[in-house]
């Protein structure tokens, strides 16, 4: 847990820091959910420590509209409990994702087919889960409104998102993509929050595509928007 409160803007600085640390020069930043957030928030006060930027289901647009002290203060009030829940959940990881039902109990709002990942793979996103630092990273996010600083953004930046997301909207993709300046969007159908794992040979070669691209390319996104196998 950081010394401070945790905020947005501070995850920011501690990217800040670690490339500053790492000497790496400008990277390509890939982000999901809060992680995309995060990358946006480092590409408006840091942009010259970012070469590209890739926004996966990105958080930071609907949330802005979904501040409720009543509902943050209720999980407060519940967070031991939450956290002794998850811990148990966590702490039979391998044996709870190893059933198809109980991935799909599991990840029902992450993923659109929960059933088809991995079970070493659904083990490793639930023992993430319970983390102390969970509930104000939520709070954090309600927090810190960005859109009106999106255009601001100046490395080329590739969305891509799931049409199925739960979680964050697609129409966010539509939000995100019209206020960066050098953006474009990538949906891909029958896809939930984390198209990174969900559709892993699309997604990384469309990644590794966006990353090739000289000034003045576009990556051939079609096939990747249509088919969602």
């Amino acid at each position: 847990m950081p010394a401070e409160k945790i905020s947005i803007s501070g995850y920011g600085r501690f990217l800040e820091a670690l490339l500053g640390e790492l000497g790496s020069g400008p990277v390509a930043l890939v982000g999901n959910s809060m992680g995309g957030f995060v990358g946006a928030e480092v590409a408006i006060k840091f942009p010259a420590l970012l070469e590209r930027l890739v926004l996966v289901s990105a958080a930071g647009i609907t949330i802005e509209h979904q501040r409720n002290d009543a509902v943050i203060g209720a999980l407060n009030r519940t967070e031991r409990i939450l956290k002794l829940l998850v811990t148990a959940v966590a702490a039979r990881s391998e044996q709870l994702a190893s059933r198809p039902r109980l991935r799909q109990a599991l990840l029902a709002f992450v993923a659109a087919h929960p059933e088809r990942l991995s079970a070493a793979l659904v083990a490793e996103q639930v023992r993430g889960a319970g983390k102390p630092g969970f509930l104000p990273a939520l709070e954090a996010l309600t927090k810190y409104p960005i859109r009106a600083r999106l255009k601001e953004i100046a490395c080329p930046t590739l969305i891509v998102w799931g049409a199925k997301d739960k979680l964050v909207p697609v129409r966010d993709a539509d939000v995100f993509e019209e206020l960066i300046p050098d953006s474009r969007k990538v949906v891909f159908a029958d896809t939930g929050h984390v198209a990174m794992l969900e559709r892993p040979e699309r997604f990384n070669r469309l990644l590794l595509d966006f990353l090739a691209e000289k000034p003045g390319e576009e990556v051939d996104e079609t096939s990747e928007a249509a088919v969602g196998d």
